[in-house]
């Protein structure tokens, strides 16, 4: 939805995307957004390549009616909508970044700093953690008197909320999301002149309804940063406690929460600092992440090699339906998304060739092969939380909801989703459903 200066809405696009061939919605967001999945097959007229290139040209097209950035807004959204909605972009050979003139403006972030720099500002308990501030949008929306009873999980009552507590974030407290950069360390960056060796209290939002405080402090040193604003702080109270790598922490301008109380000239935290530039003397923006090992689609930045060369040749073999045209550093990440385009987007199920490259693809999402963490977390108590769910962790995640079930609504949607799962070429392809453990 596009909004004017005050916020009034003035275009919008949307529309309901088919479920692809290769996706089995999972039980528990079925049931968070009410959707009954065979009826939304009926109504959904769009494919998801069909869908990002309207996307891609709704953004184009205001892009081109402007001479400044345009903000991108949303409540939660550098976590989970601007990493889907690029993802989502590559994965069909479309450019999500629009020569950087779209700019991410996250809500949320907005709500964490005016919690901690506002006595006005509330503190709505969580109803799932007696105790708890609560920053969602449901809690929010609710105490602003912007929402009666629960938030219903869809994207046009979801983006009409965010619309409405931007608007009163602004009205009440003077401070508008699309001109907020929540990453205030920026002027401590070496890299743009700032401090050599700053320490600065940061502010936090305080969870514990109990404290009597709505914030607390923490120490933070300037480890390294970069040219692209983007930098490593280190945690000095939890360097001093004893967690080695673990107090370092990454930031980046424009996607982090990182907000300044004051700077701080203590020695003894000086001297933990050197300590820690010491020990991590070899950490650097670059190296601080190891290599992923996960799936394409979870770190889909690995497929666009340097300087976007695999992105734009990906883009040209999708268009053009030839893969030869795929080159450059990422090729075989590219080859990847294009066979997977290709199995997405292009009816040809009566093809032996297709339908063994189904079943493989299957048996790997749905047969605990995909990895869905960047690294393996060998201290994960579940080390199937690791992988996508199997195909059988679906079907019992199905069958306990379906036990659960105490109206007919919900029991009409669940059936509508095993039908769904019963049905699908993929499923039919690994041998149908699994028995229940």
């Amino acid at each position: 939805m596009t909004v004017d200066d005050s916020y009034r809405i003035v275009d919008q696009l949307d529309g309901d995307i088919l479920i692809s061939r290769l996706q089995l919605p999972r039980t528990g967001a079925i049931l968070a957004n009410r959707i009954d999945v065979l009826k939304h097959q009926e109504l959904a007229t769009e494919s998801e390549y069909q869908a990002v290139s309207k996307i891609s040209h709704y953004l184009g097209r205001l892009l081109e009616d402007r001479s400044v950035k345009l903000p991108l807004v949303g409540f939660n959204s550098n976590r989970f909508d601007l990493p889907y909605l690029r993802t989502t972009f590559i994965r069909n050979g479309f450019s999500p970044y629009f020569f950087g003139r779209l700019i991410s403006r996250d809500l949320l972030l907005l709500a964490r700093r005016l919690s901690c720099f506002d006595e006005r500002f509330p503190r709505p308990e969580s109803q799932s953690e007696s105790g708890k501030l609560s920053l969602r949008l449901e809690s929010l929306c609710q105490h602003f008197g912007l929402l009666k009873g629960a938030q219903k999980h869809e994207s046009s009552a979801d983006v009409r909320l965010t619309i409405s507590l931007a608007q009163t974030f602004r009205e009440m407290f003077g401070s508008d999301v699309r001109r907020f950069d929540p990453y205030e360390g920026i002027s401590f960056h070496r890299e743009s002149g700032g401090s050599k060796a700053p320490i600065v209290m940061v502010r936090e939002p305080e969870y514990d309804l109990s404290q009597p405080s709505f914030y607390r402090c923490r120490p933070k040193g300037l480890l390294c940063d970069d040219s692209q604003g983007r930098a490593i702080w280190v945690d000095l109270e939890r360097y001093r406690d004893g967690e080695g790598r673990k107090a370092l922490e990454w930031y980046q301008a424009g996607k982090s929460s990182f907000f300044v109380d004051d700077e701080v000239s203590d020695q003894k935290l000086l001297q933990l600092l050197h300590s820690a530039r010491k020990e991590f003397s070899k950490v650097t923006t670059a190296n601080f992440f190891p290599p992923s090992t996960c799936d394409v689609e979870q770190d889909i930045y690995r497929a666009q090699g340097v300087k976007f060369e695999t992105l734009n040749s990906l883009e040209k073999a999708i268009s053009s339906g030839d893969k030869s045209k795929i080159a450059g550093s990422a090729k075989k990440e590219a080859l990847i998304l294009f066979t997977r385009y290709r199995l997405r987007e292009i009816e040809d199920s009566a093809d032996p060739k297709f339908l063994k490259t189904l079943k493989a693809y299957g048996e790997y999402r749905y047969g605990g092969g995909l990895q869905l963490r960047r690294t393996i977390d060998e201290d994960l108590l579940d080390a199937a939380e690791n992988f996508h769910p199997t195909l059988l962790a679906l079907y019992d995640e199905l069958t306990l909801a379906e036990n659960a079930a105490s109206d007919s609504e919900t029991r009409k949607i669940l059936a509508s989703l095993r039908s769904f799962y019963d049905s699908s070429l993929l499923v039919r392809l690994m041998g149908g459903a699994p028995k229940a453990n």
